[in-house]
């Protein structure tokens, strides 16, 4: 489409276009030349070596430049508009200064919202988190296909997940040059730095919320997707464990429609019919997400259910939606710092080898965030 529009506009537009857009360059204190600058410009320029200009914007931390030759190679690199070569760089160190992300495709709006915070925030000296996606759930050829991609372009480190991978991937990205990697479980791993998600304590949580709520006739969402199975048992053995006065307690496992991995209005109206085909609603329903939450709420409303007077609804996750619905979503929060800041500061981490915050030392913690709809 964007090449379909460049073309269509006339040839002597588009060379007058870039013709000004080329000229559009700040008033600064140095004479800007024409061509794309190079180092030897940039060393030129703030009347320094070639190779102080290379140790400062490759980022050399091994070999010494003063302050003040640093900041003129800086100013000037700035003035010339000045952009190392990516490639040739990569070339020189085995690798490039990107992070990669790589996780399946599509995203659930709670990766969404990790993936959202490392771009918001930016990892530091000069690295670039970019993103992969890839499908394997009929196709594992192409999960190949585009960790093969990311590999091409010499990755520093990789932020990637073990309900998608196995170990055998990871140790063929580090043999293919990638440093460092940074995975996302549901356990903590001592060989391998963990975004630790407290799936087990979630269960725990769910538990001790319905009890105090005096609700005992309990129904839990299943997910059809088979990626979020180990998450789902985790939580329902957490649940159990905390459960005081087993005697009283009515569970009820609510299979997700199949073929329906990612939560939808249709799926949610195939759910709340197969349940009743069965009988009535079990008093208080964990949607296991607020992705899976959010559409079950509204078939509720279609069906005349009262949330929480008829059926109480909660889910997981603390997406930004859950606190527009109508009534206000109960959900819990995976961690009590949002999981990804603490992913941009293991990332950072990673990068520079600088010590983590004690915050983020300490094991994520999830969070109940009561409101109306229990």
């Amino acid at each position: 489409m964007a090449l379909d529009i460049i073309m269509s506009l006339p040839h002597n537009n588009v060379k007058k276009n870039f013709k000004e857009s080329s000229m559009n360059v700040e008033d600064g204190p140095f004479n800007i030349p024409k061509k794309n600058p190079t180092a030897a410009d940039v060393a030129r320029l703030a009347g320094v070596s070639r190779t102080q200009v290379s140790y400062v914007l490759n980022n050399n931390r091994m070999e010494h430049v003063s302050d003040e030759n640093k900041q003129k190679i800086l100013d000037a690199a700035k003035a010339l508009g000045y952009q190392p070569h990516s490639y040739a760089q990569s070339l020189r160190r085995g690798y490039s200064k990107e992070f990669s992300i790589f996780f399946p495709a599509p995203y659930t709006p709670y990766i969404n919202g990790i993936i959202g915070k490392v771009h918001e925030t930016g990892l530091e000296d000069g690295f670039s988190p970019i993103q992969y996606s890839f499908n394997s759930y009929e196709h594992k050829e192409r999960l190949y296909q585009s960790l093969h991609i990311m590999l091409n372009k010499k990755p520093f480190a990789v932020f990637c997940s073990l309900f998608d991978l196995e170990r055998e991937e990871l140790n063929y990205m580090l043999s293919q040059g990638v440093k460092k990697l940074l995975v996302w479980d549901l356990e903590q791993h001592k060989d391998l730095p963990t975004l630790y998600v407290p799936i087990y304590e979630i269960g725990g949580i769910i538990a001790e919320h319905f009890q105090r709520k005096g609700y005992s006739n309990i129904g839990f969402i299943k997910p059809s997707d088979p990626l979020q199975q180990r998450a789902f048992e985790l939580r329902l053995t957490g649940f159990k464990k905390a459960w005081k006065n087993k005697s009283e307690l009515k569970l009820e496992i609510l299979d997700w429609p199949d073929n329906y991995y990612r939560p939808t209005l249709e799926a949610a109206r195939l759910f709340v019919k197969a349940v009743r085909s069965k009988g009535s609603l079990p008093r208080a329903i964990y949607a296991y997400g607020d992705d899976y939450a959010l559409p079950l709420m509204t078939v509720l409303h279609e069906e005349d259910y009262r949330i929480p007077e008829d059926v109480a609804l909660m889910g997981t996750d603390n997406i930004s939606y859950s606190e527009m619905s109508r009534p206000k979503l109960t959900t819990i929060q995976m961690d009590v710092a949002e999981l990804g800041t603490r992913a941009v500061a293991m990332m950072n981490h990673l990068i520079t080898d600088q010590p983590l915050e004690d915050k983020f030392k300490e094991p994520a913690r999830p969070v109940l965030i009561e409101r109306e709809s229990t």
